[in-house]
């Protein structure tokens, strides 16, 4: 099936990043035909001194994206860009002026075709985006509210995440479609939007999975596994608590950390595989006689 739709996905992720809810509904898209300009994660606050790596890469991205006028095509009907945007938003000029220069740039990437409809696909809160989408003349503006951002943001202000959270109750209220990850978040805006849809998260499975390598069992079966990013939100103590508990099974940590994992790199029946392709990690999802999913237990994790 043809999709008849130019589509502007405002990712919320870097393309190059594991790959989630944003690159799955991407490259579905592109596979059925729509023309797809993924945007590349666009700043909601101001960065802290301890993320000056990512920074600096993703400047990195900026100015070899805006070498090009085309975008950087990465699968079919999908091309990447990655813009600057000042998180700044709720100083007016600031927004009115990355509005236009936003839209000026997307209509340059983005790959339009006669008679098909404009679609925005965000899986941000932020207003400027809404904004975008009015200077394009969008058809349909789509919030995918997969994630609690103003509950996600680790180290920002009290008055910036309730900043967020007005702009998502002001996203859920102006989007023509309302995608919701989780049945707590369709309770939450219940009373906001009371047609939008469930979506919950998923992926492709392989029709042909190999078990991943044996070092994955560093210590022999029962293996314990958990897959996806190791961040603030991951109980490192508990998994530390369970693997000092029962020396003779293998904790298998699968995906990209942004925390320190000192302590659980230091034992031997505990292995971290850093982040891995795709389709590595059917192969250790395989290896696994159980999985875990050790998160605290917070506001931005009930959802």
């Amino acid at each position: 099936m043809d999709l008849p739709f130019d589509v502007v996905c405002f990712a919320s992720k870097d393309w190059r990043s594991h790959r989630q809810r944003p690159h799955w509904v991407a490259m579905e898209l592109g596979r059925r035909g729509a023309s797809v300009l993924f945007v590349e994660n666009v700043a909601t606050r101001l960065p802290h001194l301890r993320e000056a790596k990512r920074v600096v890469a993703k400047l990195g991205r900026w100015t070899r994206s805006s070498v090009s006028t085309t975008g950087n095509e990465v699968a079919p009907g999908i091309v990447v860009d990655a813009p600057l945007v000042p998180p700044l938003q709720h100083w007016r000029w600031v927004r009115r002026l990355a509005a236009n220069r936003l839209a000026r740039r997307v209509r340059r990437r983005l790959r339009r075709r006669a008679g098909r409809r404009l679609v925005v696909l965000t899986y941000l809160p932020m207003p400027v985006i809404g904004d975008v989408a009015t200077l394009l003349g969008a058809d349909l503006l789509i919030y995918d509210w997969a994630d609690d951002a103003s509950s996600h943001m680790v180290g920002a202000s009290v008055r910036h995440r309730q900043r967020v959270a007005v702009w998502e109750n002001q996203m859920l209220a102006n989007a023509g479609l309302v995608f919701v990850a989780s049945a707590e978040l369709l309770r939450r805006r219940c009373a906001t939007r009371p047609d939008a849809v469930g979506l919950p998260h998923g992926a492709p499975f392989p029709r042909q999975v190999a078990r991943a390598r044996s070092e994955a069992s560093c210590t022999g079966p029962p293996t314990i596994g958990f897959v996806g990013s190791i961040t603030e939100f991951t109980d490192l103590g508990l998994v530390a608590e369970l693997a000092r508990a029962r020396p003779e099974w293998s904790f298998v940590m699968v995906g990209p950390a942004r925390v320190r994992l000192d302590e659980l790199r230091a034992m031997p029946n505990v292995v971290l595989t850093g982040g891995l392709e795709y389709e590595e990690v059917h192969g250790y999802l395989a290896s696994f006689d159980a999985a875990i999913v050790p998160y605290r237990v917070t506001p931005a994790i009930e959802v």
